[in-house]
């Protein structure tokens, strides 16, 4: 590929006497242009087929397109999502858009939960992740990915209340359960393991349990730790309690290892 500039000279009478041409080798923007483009369709190709909900908006807050997803996940056409722009489909009531938005004009970038607005007035949560780019005519542009998180806050509020039931039943229960940490803290207690040893405010078992400053010598809690099994014991505490102990091997909701201990 080559680019020429061409310049003609004329003679008093103002007749071409000559013409003079400058070329350069445009090889290589040529095939970035041609790289660019291809790069373009490709990302329009999939925003197209995204099933993720995809706007693509200018930086004054106009829409410029949305995908079928977007279009399904909103209950509107794509020439009304244009028409009511960014702040049609975001509650403006959401007292996270102000942060997000500054957050995005500072970074280019945001990633976070709003709240959003269906065509029929009904509201959902979502998460949204927006980056500022250039397109091929040097315009700035915002590409919007929404994610409706209906379904996963439903899951999470029913294992809440799943949880929630189960400290129900723990509290509740004639028997003294608690969760032991590999560095001896107690995690949870139940009622009648405070009724026993009162609240642990941050203590290590040995500490809260025995005033001690060092872990009890008779304990065999952490066993479970070594081996990923269930272990029964039986202990005369230093106040005289004589104690039926069952400790299981525990699982925390992050994957740390815990000890389950139930003691009668």
């Amino acid at each position: 590929w080559m680019q020429f500039v061409n310049r003609g000279f004329y003679d008093a009478a103002g007749q071409l006497i000559e013409v003079q041409s400058v070329g350069r080798d445009i090889t290589e923007r040529k095939q970035a242009e041609a790289a660019l483009c291809a790069s373009e369709d490709r990302y329009r190709s999939l925003v197209a087929s995204s099933l993720d909900a995809v706007l693509l908006t200018a930086p004054d807050g106009r829409t410029l397109a949305a995908n079928e997803a977007a279009c399904r996940l909103f209950g509107r056409a794509e020439a009304e999502m244009i028409a009511i722009g960014r702040a049609g489909v975001v509650d403006p009531a959401d007292p996270r858009l102000a942060s997000a938005m500054e957050e995005r004009a500072r970074t280019g970038r945001y990633r976070g939960e709003l709240t959003f607005v269906r065509g029929d007035g009904t509201k959902f949560p979502g998460e949204l992740s927006s980056v500022v780019f250039r397109s091929q005519a040097g315009e700035l542009l915002t590409s919007t990915v929404i994610r409706d998180l209906t379904e996963r806050k439903q899951t999470e509020a029913r294992i809440l209340a799943e949880r929630q039931r189960l400290f129900d039943v723990l509290e509740t229960l004639p028997v003294m359960i608690c969760l032991l940490t590999p560095d001896y803290h107690v995690a949870f207690a139940n009622r009648s393991f405070r009724e026993k040893f009162g609240e642990a405010r941050g203590r290590r078992c040995y500490e809260y349990c025995f005033g001690r400053t060092a872990p009890c010598e008779f304990c065999e809690a952490f066993v479970v730790l070594q081996t990923g099994r269930f272990h029964h014991w039986e202990v005369t505490t230093p106040d005289g309690s004589v104690v039926d102990v069952h400790d299981f091997p525990f699982t925390d909701v992050n994957g740390s290892p815990m000890v389950l201990e139930m003691d009668i």
